[in-house]
């Protein structure tokens, strides 16, 4: 049994998340079907994170445990040792140290909350707000912790870092970066946005694709446009000029979205 952490002494819930540490999070692959790779594989074996906290501060502050802890939703389990169990497993993308981070923080542990954390924790703290619905009980720590990557440009291309962009640009209501990366995403993207899996709003992916579909749309109205105008001689150029741009446009105006 792992040694439990104590967020408080007086707590009448263990929380328990199992986790697989050889597990990559959010792994970037080109596409979302795309079988990962024999390191990327989770290993058949967890280990286990185990933390003692108030059901009190944990209904107040998330309104996913404030159903849990109460009516018909009672899913925490009481055991001989007179506290309630509540199982989490990875398979939601969790990580034991952004879940002791977030349950200090739920529990006004402010000391030993730390002021900065790395992009790829803030990414997975945002799983987790996402998840358990505490996005007020975190956000004074979340503008101090965001602050410091808003110094910097976004990724100029979609990739990984741009995808965790957009996750915690929604997650913790940024309008500003959510609209400058999904811009990025539009141009830059070639079919559905890859989301690694992450909490990322059905809403956003769909409008990102509609939005390349629109700009494609565009590109080769403007094209057959102009091939028009090529085969009426209408731009200027000589015939052997034309008959070369005429060639290529027809090739590019074929293409359907």
């Amino acid at each position: 049994m792992p040694e439990t952490y104590i967020v408080d002494p007086n707590g009448d819930i263990i929380i328990r998340l199992l986790f697989s540490p050889s597990e990559t999070f959010a792994p970037w692959r080109e596409k979302e079907n795309t079988e990962p790779d024999s390191d990327n594989v989770k290993s058949l074996g967890h280990d286990e994170f185990e933390a003692k906290v108030s059901s009190r501060h944990l209904a107040l502050a998330s309104y996913y445990f404030e159903a849990m802890l109460s009516g018909p939703w009672l899913e925490a389990v009481s055991c001989a040792d007179g506290l309630r169990h509540v199982c989490l497993k990875d398979e939601e993308g969790f990580d034991p140290d952004a879940l002791k981070i977030l349950l200090n923080v739920i529990h006004g542990k402010n000391r030993i909350v730390p002021r900065s954390v790395d992009f790829e924790m803030l990414a997975k703290i945002a799983v987790m707000v996402d998840y358990f619905q505490c996005h007020e009980a975190l956000e004074v720590y979340i503008n101090i912790w965001i602050e410091p990557f808003t110094r910097k440009p976004l990724p100029t291309s979609l990739s990984r870092d741009l995808v965790l962009w957009i996750l915690i640009s929604s997650v913790f209501n940024k309008p500003i970066i959510l609209k400058s990366a999904t811009k990025i995403a539009i141009l830059h993207g070639a079919g559905p946005m890859p989301t690694m899996k992450l909490p990322i709003m059905s809403s956003i992916i769909e409008n990102v694709h509609l939005q390349q579909q629109s700009l494609v749309g565009q590109v080769l109205d403007a094209i057959r446009r102009f091939s028009k105008k090529l085969a009426k001689d209408e731009t200027g150029c000589t015939f052997e000029c034309n008959s070369v741009l005429l060639a290529k446009s027809s090739v590019l105006s074929s293409i359907t979205i």
